[in-house]
């Protein structure tokens, strides 16, 4: 069994134990390991490689700030929710379950574009078409509107001035990167 389906289990077997889940959509920010699309596209660059994009890169996701995630985090943990009802056991939706979205989806191949040109490069020359992974999802998204609803959670961060200063972040803290490349050796996307 799945670690969420056990969790939505206890849920509605313990009401008193006040258990609360979120589901999110992709993050985006500092610290991210150099595997993920963001950080590996910036690092890549920053070391004169080309940024691997798989396939056609039309994959969609919706993308989130990691502060932002952590703001809802924050709102659903402290949210004041009452208990999970008995009618939560044929009604899933009746559940504290709150997916975190911005409600920004953009393909691989377009953020791959923003990065390579917020590094002031040309996209023709650095980015790679790579084959498929298999199973790899075309598109996914979440439905952010229970949270926004039920906590009026909204996200503060304009996508593109967030995205620069993410760029810009793995710009300024190399050392940090090369120094899991280091540890790790080389990460591949993910």
């Amino acid at each position: 069994m799945r670690v969420h389906q056990m969790v939505r289990a206890y849920m509605q077997t313990y009401p008193e134990l006040n258990i609360r889940m979120t589901h999110c959509a992709n993050n985006y920010g500092p610290y991210q390991l150099p595997e993920k699309l963001i950080p590996l596209a910036v690092t890549n660059l920053l070391r004169g490689r080309k940024v691997p994009v798989y396939r056609d890169g039309l994959q969609s996701r919706d993308w989130l700030h990691v502060t932002d995630h952590c703001a809802a985090v924050h709102r659903v943990l402290h949210a004041e929710l009452g208990p999970t009802p008995p009618q939560a056991a044929t009604d899933p939706a009746l559940l504290p379950i709150f997916d975190i979205s911005a409600r920004h989806e953009v393909t691989n191949l377009d953020m791959v574009h923003r990065v390579v040109a917020a590094l002031g490069l040309d996209p023709a020359e650095w980015i790679e078409h790579i084959p498929d992974r298999p199973n790899h999802d075309r598109r996914y998204l979440i439905k952010p509107e229970k949270a926004e609803t039920r906590l009026g959670r909204r996200p503060v961060h304009d996508f593109d001035s967030a995205l620069a200063e993410t760029v810009g972040w793995y710009v300024e803290h190399r050392a940090w990167w090369e120094r899991i490349l280091e540890e790790k050796g080389e990460l591949g996307v993910d």
